[in-house]
């Protein structure tokens, strides 16, 4: 072949074999279900101002706005990555949780 090809029987291996995790771990089926629960935990009620990157997408901010949490959007730099002072900043104007 003159395409790279994955090793197949490590793949199966560790496909096959069942894996172990330490209990404390949750899997959610979507990052949007993850993101919930995450606020659920933090105790981050429905009321609260909470930040969010602009280049989130609407599937993800859908359920935020259907349990009533108040969106701040927030620039990011062009290599996706928060500027920290503009963050500290947002966080003392909108009083986010």
């Amino acid at each position: 072949m003159s395409r790279p090809s994955p090793n197949y029987r490590l793949l199966a291996r560790n496909v096959v074999t069942p894996v172990e995790f330490d209990s404390d771990l949750i899997f959610y089926k979507t990052g949007r279900d993850a993101l919930l629960a995450g606020l659920e935990l933090l105790d981050i009620k429905p009321d609260s101002i909470i930040l969010i990157p602009e280049y989130m997408c609407d599937p993800t901010i859908e359920p935020l706005c259907e349990r009533e949490y108040s969106l701040v959007y927030m620039d990011i730099k062009d290599t996706l990555s928060l500027n920290l002072a503009t963050l500290e900043e947002c966080i003392k104007k909108f009083s986010v949780k």
